[in-house]
Parts: C-alpha cells; sequence; structure tokens
C-alpha cells in the first residue's frame, strides 16, 4: 500500500480509503445471489471473478487516483460475489460433514495469501526514496517493480473462471433432486431461495428439537449473527490489510521487506490453522471453536500492543494472532449452517454487512494512521470484543429457544 501510495502521488492516509471502493464493490457483489433465478451462478462466478482478476492485473497502471477507486469497486464485486456464493454451494454439495469443507476451503484461499506477500516482498520500496547507492526511486520504477507481482497474481487468479467456464460446459452442476425439495429451486439453471424459513436436508429430515427451535425468530437471529460475523470482518480485514504499513509507520519503523515477513507469518499460520481447524472440527462444534478464536485474538492483540517496540515478540504476536483469525470465517458459515440454516439470502446478508462494516475502518484511521499507527490495533480489539460479545448473545438466544422446545416436549 505504501508503495501504491507514492505511484498516485497521495498520502498513505487518503491512499488507505481505497478500502472504502473495495467495501462499495464487495457490498454490490453481495447481492449477485438474488440474481441466480434468472441467471446461471457457475457461467456468473465465472464472468466476475474473470473482471476482478484482470482490474487487479492493471492495478499500477491506472495513473490517476478516481480511476483506481472505480475499477476497485468493479473488481470488489467479483470478490463480493464469490464470497455470498461460495459458502452456500459447498454447504448444497457437502449437506453433512461441511464444517470441515468450509475449512478447508478457506485453507486453499489461505495458500494464495501467503504467497502474495512473499511475491511482493523483492518488488516493494516503502516509505524508501533513494536506493543503497544513493539513486532516487522514480515512480516510474515503482511502476515497473509492482508490474511483476500484479501480473502474476492476475494471471493465477484468472485460472479460476477459466476452470469455472471449461467445468460448466464439460459437466455443468445441478443440484441434487433431495436437495432442491428443501432448498431453493432450480430455475433457468440458477438457483432461487423463496425467503422462507428453510433450513438444510440434514435439519429437514430430523425431528431434533434444536432444529425445530432455529426457525424461531430466525431472521432476528440471522441478522444478529451477521451483524456479529461484519464487525469481526472489519477487525480481520483492517489489520490484514494495513498491518503491513501499520509496522513501517510505528516508532519500530520495519522496512517494507521486514513489513511484509511479519505479514507473511500473519498468513501462514492463518492459513496452516484452517487446516488445523478442518480435523478440530469433526471433534468440536463450532460454538466453541469460535468462541476460543475470539479469546486467542484478544490476547494476541494485547500482546502486540505490549511489546510493540520488539521485533521478536511482533513475530511472536503476529503468529498468535494469525492463528486466532484463522478459522473463525468459516466457524461462523458452520454455526449458521448448524443452527439456522445457511441459504442464498442468509450469506447474501453476511456478505452484504461485512461490506458495509468494513467502510468503518479506513473512515475512522484516514485522519490518524500516519501519526498514531497502532490506533490499527486498538480498533481492531474493540471491533472484536463487539463481535465476540454479539455471539454470546447468539448464542444464548439459540439454547435458551432450545430449552422451551424440550420444556414442551417433556409436558
Amino acid at each position: 500500500m505504501v508503495d501504491l501510495s507514492f505511484i498516485y502521488g497521495t498520502s498513505i492516509n487518503t491512499f488507505s480509503q481505497v478500502n472504502i471502493a473495495f467495501c462499495v464493490g464487495y457490498c454490490i457483489g453481495s447481492l449477485a445471489n438474488l440474481l441466480y433465478s434468472r441467471i446461471n451462478r457457475q457461467l456468473a462466478l465465472a464472468l466476475l471473478v474473470s473482471l476482478q482478476a484482470v482490474a487487479l492485473l492493471l492495478l499500477p497502471y491506472y495513473g490517476h487516483l478516481p480511476l483506481l477507486f472505480a475499477m476497485m469497486v468493479l473488481m470488489n464485486i467479483g470478490a463480493g460475489s464469490w464470497e455470498a456464493s461460495a459458502n452456500v454451494w459447498l454447504v448444497e454439495m457437502w449437506p453433512v460433514g461441511n464444517s470441515a469443507i468450509l475449512q478447508a476451503q478457506m485453507f486453499c484461499y489461505g495458500l494464495g495469501s501467503i504467497t502474495a506477500p512473499l511475491l511482493a516482498s523483492p518488488f516493494v520500496r516503502g516509505t524508501q526514496t533513494t536506493t543503497a547507492g544513493n539513486v532516487t526511486i522514480t515512480v516510474e520504477d515503482r511502476v515497473q517493480l509492482l508490474s511483476v507481482p500484479f501480473t502474476i497474481g492476475g494471471v493465477l487468479q484468472a485460472a479460476v473462471p477459466c476452470l469455472l467456464f471449461a467445468a460448466y460446459f464439460v459437466s455443468p452442476y445441478r443440484r441434487k433432486p433431495e436437495e432442491s425439495a428443501t432448498c431453493a429451486p432450480v430455475v433457468m439453471g440458477g438457483e432461487e431461495e423463496k425467503g422462507k424459513e428453510i433450513v438444510s436436508t440434514k435439519r429437514v429430515s430430523s425431528s431434533s428439537s434444536s432444529t425445530r427451535s432455529s426457525t424461531r425468530h430466525r431472521k432476528a437471529k440471522l441478522s444478529l449473527l451477521g451483524i456479529c460475523f461484519s464487525t469481526y470482518i472489519a477487525a480481520e480485514f483492517g489489520f490484514i490489510t494495513l498491518s503491513p504499513s501499520m509496522y513501517q509507520y510505528m516508532a519500530i519503523q520495519l522496512k517494507a521487506e521486514q513489513s511484509a515477513r511479519v505479514t507473511a507469518l500473519l498468513l501462514t499460520t492463518y492459513t496452516f490453522g484452517r487446516l488445523a481447524t478442518a480435523f478440530i472440527s469433526l471433534r468440536l462444534p463450532s460454538d466453541v471453536i469460535i468462541g476460543y478464536h475470539f479469546a486467542l485474538q484478544l490476547s494476541s492483540l494485547a500482546f502486540l500492543y505490549t511489546f510493540r517496540h520488539s521485533l521478536p515478540m511482533i513475530y511472536v504476536g503476529t503468529a498468535t494472532l494469525g492463528w486466532g483469525f484463522s478459522a473463525l470465517y468459516p466457524a461462523v458459515f458452520a454455526f449458521t449452517e448448524e443452527t439456522i440454516g445457511l441459504t442464498n439470502h442468509a450469506c447474501s446478508l453476511y456478505a452484504f454487512l461485512v461490506g458495509f462494516t468494513c467502510l468503518l475502518t479506513p473512515l475512522v484511521l484516514s485522519q490518524v494512521f500516519h501519526t498514531y499507527p497502532v490506533v490499527l490495533m486498538l480498533i481492531s480489539g474493540a471491533f472484536i470484543t463487539c463481535s465476540c460479545t454479539l455471539f454470546i448473545v447468539a448464542r444464548t438466544w439459540i439454547l435458551l429457544d432450545e430449552k422451551k422446545v424440550k420444556l414442551v416436549e417433556n409436558k
């Protein structure tokens, strides 16, 4: 982000507002689920992710900040549509044991996240304005350097829509008949849910009290979990995106290469934590996984803030924070599926709220990030605390409803 701020001739405070464009595009893309009654989901995702890949590849070349903002909106329409669609798609294909599948999916996402900072680290110059030989680093130099990792990233991302297009023409996805009976019907090659309080095949066939209680106040519970989820993602997204710049502007003033390595460590534990949780989720329920990951996040942030002047301690705190961040995203989707039912509309609601809530981080940081960069830790901690509180409320509400149903049954 620091190098891009030099390329576009603006301060890091102003450039951090590019995340606003990210969030706007993400919100628009999250509504894609509402169109699947008229268009095929597989083809729609292939097209939108293709646009995302092209916009990413060209990111260093736009030249003007307003054009960059416009292209970021376009790029993240693809991101929002993917996030809103992929999880419910996986749940459709794996109605049983989907918690491990959701964690495994995000493990694959994490592998790409590890690669990105490692790929970029040789090509970033950060706050440096001259080379070791006292040669001035120009904007053209930075564009030429960044073109390498952005080109590679765009080409790799383009492989996803190519595979989706190929799979559609070779063997297009069709929902199984037994799933269609309880979920959204297939219409014109797409999928639609009618807004009814429906649950998955697994839970419809069950007569458990938790299944019947989950339909009580379902929309209110979904909204509460959506706010909980989006508040958490605002912390995760903000920290992962802005922490490389934070480390360069903190009192310790890490170099760009050092900051990239710290970020790579964060994303390494973030990724392999998901792989580990894919197996842990076979033994532990999602609410327990969510609980101990919240605790790990808050303790890691407190550790990082306390020892922020020590590079070894930054590595330790970053590693544990990455593990804390690792499993919560897919665990919330798994928890929703287990207790309420994950549907197209539910995923769209979650993704839209994520995009809206993530607007808060760049808006709050835009005026103070350069002068007081550790505010990122404080804001992330506040968001996580709020999210944890909302989750406790939602989980308690669901448990109380289950107990009410059991009392009625016993009578």
